[in-house]
């Protein structure tokens, strides 16, 4: 072999050996980014916020108008998604026959724009002695398919003078 040729392979395996470790520095970029975007790295305390910031603006946000039904009159629905959560459990505890479906769909709307994939949410809320409850959720099913990591939220609720609790849960 001559000194030329021995040039050209050392050459060519230094070559290999720079390419190979730009490669390796674009992956390491390229995983950080989707890490960030994702939410995998943050802190339980960013995860706590996130989860207190998206409670608050979802029960902020404006729903309706919305169909309801309760006592076999059809009612209409204008506000915000505290006030529809609300008003179902409200109907829930007061009437036999009801059906507040239109009223959780739209506060489900509110909380699918808010929480983005790859993120699972379910709201839970309930009125402390009275059978009147609400789940909402991104997907059926998902109450039993929440991971161990999981983040919630709650606040004190207040339905007419009747006290409960209201909870949102966040999980990858």
């Amino acid at each position: 072999m001559s000194l030329a040729a021995g040039r050209a392979g050392v050459s060519a395996l230094f070559d290999a050996i720079i390419f190979f470790l730009l490669v390796s520095a674009a992956c390491a970029a390229l995983f950080h980014s989707a890490s960030i975007n994702t939410g995998v790295g943050r802190s339980p305390v960013d995860m706590g916020r996130l989860v207190s910031d998206t409670m608050a603006c979802a029960l902020d946000a404006t729903v309706g108008p919305v169909d309801y039904v309760a006592g076999g009159d059809t009612l209409r629905f204008s506000g915000n998604a505290l006030g529809a959560i609300g008003e179902s459990l409200r109907v829930q505890s007061s009437f036999n026959d009801w059906n507040t479906t239109g009223l959780e769909d739209s506060v489900r709307g509110v909380l699918a724009i808010l929480v983005e994939r790859p993120y699972h949410f379910l709201l839970a809320g309930e009125l402390h002695g009275k059978p009147a409850s609400i789940f909402i959720s991104d997907a059926p099913g998902m109450l039993g398919g929440m991971s161990a990591g999981r983040w919630s939220c709650s606040v004190p609720l207040d339905v007419g003078g009747m006290e409960g609790e209201l909870t949102l849960y966040m999980w990858r």
